[in-house]
């Protein structure tokens, strides 16, 4: 038995109640996930209309891009993991590091005209 030090967030929930109306432990996640999408949404929208208002499209292609990879990144460690190979660690410190790399350079080359102009 646990202590109440180290309860999970999952244990506030009497699953075993649930589990009689056919609730799994998926599901849970699943309007945890919700939940935060939802925040997430609220607490960005503002943050992209002041960017669209700036006109920052480099930064906001940037943006979505990487989260593109991401999700494809996330369907092919899916797919490899029900093959049984593993490996999603490795291609997700992979992928973060290409996104800081290629985000350091956008910087670079953006500066480097910005001075260039003036």
């Amino acid at each position: 038995m646990l202590d109440s030090g180290s309860m999970l967030y999952t244990e506030w929930i009497n699953m075993q109640k649930l589990a009689i109306l056919g609730v799994k432990k998926s599901h849970i996640y699943m309007v945890l996930f919700m939940i935060c999408i939802i925040i997430l949404y609220i607490m960005l929208r503002p943050i992209i209309q002041v960017l669209l208002h700036k006109n920052a499209y480099k930064l906001l292609t940037y943006i979505i891009s990487s989260l593109v990879l991401l999700v494809i990144l996330m369907l092919i460690t899916i797919m490899k993991e029900e093959q049984g190979q593993g490996g999603f660690t490795l291609l997700l410190k992979d992928a973060l590091t290409t996104f800081t790399i290629f985000g350091m350079a956008l910087i670079v080359i953006n500066v480097v005209h910005y001075l260039l102009q003036k």
